[in-house]
């Protein structure tokens, strides 16, 4: 877990991070995780999970999430950003399903007021960034 008391400087930190995050233990359910930074790239000290996700993501509902980072990053670390990992159980490769989540994130977060991060997804078995033709997909 040492990778999630380092700072987030670039790709290589924020995917040790996933990493450590979303691994040894796998997921239980399709899961939303977010985590905030401070402008030096530090982890604030909560990583959001959001559970019991319907299949199909609900846009307006994942702007309302980018609103309230915004507040939060806006009131406790101005200049911050956030990244975003949508992960579920099984193995690879991503569902129509997963996309559309993933799609859904980097709209909602794209459109924030925030530095927002690269999304990426992971399995049981894998963690990585989403690739860019999946995102305007």
């Amino acid at each position: 877990m040492e990778a999630l008391n380092r700072p987030v400087h670039d790709l290589a930190d924020l995917t040790a991070m996933w990493q450590a995050i979303a691994h040894p233990f796998g997921f239980s359910e399709p899961s939303l995780f977010v985590v905030m930074m401070d402008a030096d790239g530090v982890l604030l000290p909560s990583v959001l999970d959001v559970k019991e996700n319907p299949p199909r993501p609900d846009p307006a509902l994942l702007a309302d999430l980018a609103w309230s980072i915004e507040r939060v990053i806006e009131g406790v670390a101005p200049g911050g950003s956030a990244a975003a990992m949508w992960g579920r159980p099984g193995r690879p490769p991503s569902r129509p399903d997963d996309d559309a989540w993933c799609r859904s994130a980097h709209e909602a977060f794209s459109a924030a007021a925030f530095v927002a991060w690269p999304v990426f997804f992971a399995t049981d078995e894998t963690v990585g960034i989403v690739p860019p033709d999946v995102l305007v997909g």
